[in-house]
Protein backbone atom coordinates (compact mmCIF):
# COMPACT_ATOMS: atom_id res chain seq x y z
CA UNK A 1 0.00 0.00 0.00
CA UNK A 2 1.48 3.34 -0.66
CA UNK A 3 -0.04 6.58 1.12
CA UNK A 4 -1.92 9.09 -0.51
CA UNK A 5 1.08 12.01 -0.08
CA UNK A 6 3.54 9.76 -0.96
CA UNK A 7 4.98 11.58 -4.27
CA UNK A 8 5.77 7.91 -5.26
CA UNK A 9 1.69 7.33 -5.54
CA UNK A 10 1.01 7.83 -8.81
CA UNK A 11 3.90 6.35 -10.13
CA UNK A 12 3.41 4.64 -13.45
CA UNK A 13 5.33 1.50 -15.29
CA UNK A 14 6.94 2.46 -17.86
CA UNK A 15 9.72 -0.06 -19.93
CA UNK A 16 11.57 -1.52 -17.03
CA UNK A 17 10.76 0.88 -14.25
CA UNK A 18 8.60 -0.46 -11.45
CA UNK A 19 5.28 1.24 -10.32
CA UNK A 20 4.49 1.89 -6.91
CA UNK A 21 6.11 -0.25 -3.84
CA UNK A 22 4.48 -3.01 -3.55
CA UNK A 23 4.37 -4.91 0.57
CA UNK A 24 6.26 -8.04 0.69
CA UNK A 25 6.17 -10.46 3.62
CA UNK A 26 9.63 -10.99 4.85
CA UNK A 27 9.74 -13.68 8.02
CA UNK A 28 11.23 -12.73 11.15
CA UNK A 29 13.69 -14.88 11.99
CA UNK A 30 16.43 -15.37 15.40
CA UNK A 31 19.21 -13.56 13.80
CA UNK A 32 17.66 -10.65 13.07
CA UNK A 33 19.50 -7.53 14.82
CA UNK A 34 17.99 -4.15 15.40
CA UNK A 35 19.42 -0.94 14.27
CA UNK A 36 19.05 2.61 14.73
CA UNK A 37 18.41 4.93 11.26
CA UNK A 38 21.31 7.69 10.88
CA UNK A 39 21.23 10.79 9.44
CA UNK A 40 23.13 9.70 6.28
CA UNK A 41 20.37 6.92 6.09
CA UNK A 42 16.81 9.41 6.63
CA UNK A 43 15.24 8.75 3.84
CA UNK A 44 17.46 6.60 2.06
CA UNK A 45 16.29 2.86 2.22
CA UNK A 46 19.11 2.38 -0.49
CA UNK A 47 22.26 3.64 1.71
CA UNK A 48 20.76 1.80 4.33
CA UNK A 49 21.49 -1.24 2.97
CA UNK A 50 24.73 -0.53 1.47
CA UNK A 51 26.35 0.53 4.71
CA UNK A 52 24.28 -2.60 6.22
CA UNK A 53 25.20 -5.43 4.06
CA UNK A 54 27.27 -3.57 1.13
CA UNK A 55 24.59 -4.30 -1.53
CA UNK A 56 22.28 -1.56 -2.15
CA UNK A 57 19.83 -3.82 -4.21
CA UNK A 58 18.82 -5.51 -0.97
CA UNK A 59 16.96 -1.88 -0.46
CA UNK A 60 13.11 -3.78 0.03
CA UNK A 61 14.27 -6.17 3.10
CA UNK A 62 13.95 -2.95 5.61
CA UNK A 63 10.73 -1.48 4.57
CA UNK A 64 9.10 -5.30 4.28
CA UNK A 65 10.25 -6.50 7.45
CA UNK A 66 9.41 -3.55 9.10
CA UNK A 67 6.17 -2.96 7.49
CA UNK A 68 6.31 0.52 6.53
CA UNK A 69 3.88 1.78 3.90
CA UNK A 70 6.53 4.66 2.07
CA UNK A 71 9.53 3.09 1.70
CA UNK A 72 11.33 6.05 1.56
CA UNK A 73 9.62 8.72 3.75
CA UNK A 74 8.48 5.84 6.88
CA UNK A 75 12.16 5.57 7.19
CA UNK A 76 13.97 8.55 9.41
CA UNK A 77 16.79 9.18 11.49
CA UNK A 78 16.76 8.09 15.34
CA UNK A 79 13.86 5.26 14.88
CA UNK A 80 14.81 1.69 15.28
CA UNK A 81 14.21 -1.06 12.68
CA UNK A 82 14.55 -4.82 12.82
CA UNK A 83 17.13 -5.93 10.19
CA UNK A 84 18.05 -9.77 8.61
CA UNK A 85 21.37 -10.90 9.04
CA UNK A 86 23.59 -10.30 6.40
CA UNK A 87 23.74 -14.22 5.74
CA UNK A 88 19.97 -13.96 5.44
CA UNK A 89 19.71 -10.91 3.67
CA UNK A 90 22.34 -12.11 0.73
CA UNK A 91 19.85 -14.77 0.18
CA UNK A 92 17.48 -12.42 -0.93
CA UNK A 93 19.59 -10.67 -3.23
Amino acid sequence: MVKKQSPWSETRIEGRFSGPYIHKSVPTAADDFTHVITERQHHAPDVLAYDLYGDWRLWKLIPDLNQLEDPTFDLVAGMTIRCPSVTRAKTYA
